[in-house]
């Protein structure tokens, strides 16, 4: 039992407990190390992801947790949106995050599907002369916040297709903005209609290229 323990690093080389909590030791008498660090060592947090990963692994309330993240980043000079970056990315939330993902967005597709057999065809935003594209591309801008003008289900109605067909548009928009900017040409219709006939997979490719 006491190797285990300094095999997991509960144990210093002196022999004295580092700074774990006592229910961390009775955790691991059953043989499962579980970390659980307490409000003095999620202070001691040296980064945004160490603080994040201490919380998760902790027993402390919620609204104390509130108030040891005003301190922390009082005393550390680290923003909250530092700490909310690093909480987007921990595998603890991203799990969270992601549960239920499917069945909601299932739900939505489903409530919102406006699918015709019109925008099932292979030329359905090429044909009549990019007629649909070309108002897709009229359409589908954001604002000065950063955010769509028209939501996605607007859009699948509009067009008469469904919401994962729009937002595969939307992705295919994005790359074609950046890809505009690192080539330096200007975002007119004529370079959107070109560069929006390929497909995600060659337009990540040129994004890739140097």
């Amino acid at each position: 039992m006491v190797k285990a323990l300094y095999d997991h690093g509960f144990f210093s080389s002196n022999g004295k407990r580092d700074n774990f909590t006592e229910v961390t030791i009775r955790q691991s008498i059953g043989g499962n190390i579980v970390k659980d660090y307490n409000e003095k060592q999620i202070l001691s947090a040296k980064d945004p992801a160490q603080f994040i990963d201490r919380c998760v692994n902790s027993r402390v309330s919620r609204g104390k947790k509130i108030v040891l993240g005003r301190q922390w980043r009082e005393k550390t000079g680290y923003s909250m949106e530092d700490i909310e970056y690093a909480r987007n990315r921990h595998p603890y939330w991203k799990q969270k995050k992601m549960a239920g993902w499917r069945e909601r967005n299932e739900k939505r597709w489903s409530t919102y599907n406006y699918t015709s057999t019109e925008s099932l065809e292979p030329d359905y935003w090429t044909k009549n002369n990019f007629a649909n594209l070309r108002e897709y591309i009229k359409k589908d801008k954001k604002g000065t916040n950063g955010l769509y003008k028209i939501k996605d289900r607007e859009l699948a109605e509009f067009f008469k297709t469904s919401i994962p067909s729009i937002q595969h548009m939307r992705r295919k928009s994005n790359m074609v903005t950046r890809i505009l900017e690192k080539r330096k040409m200007k975002d007119n219709l004529k370079n959107r209609l070109d560069l929006m006939q390929l497909g995600e997979t060659t337009l990540r490719d040129m994004i890739s290229k140097k």
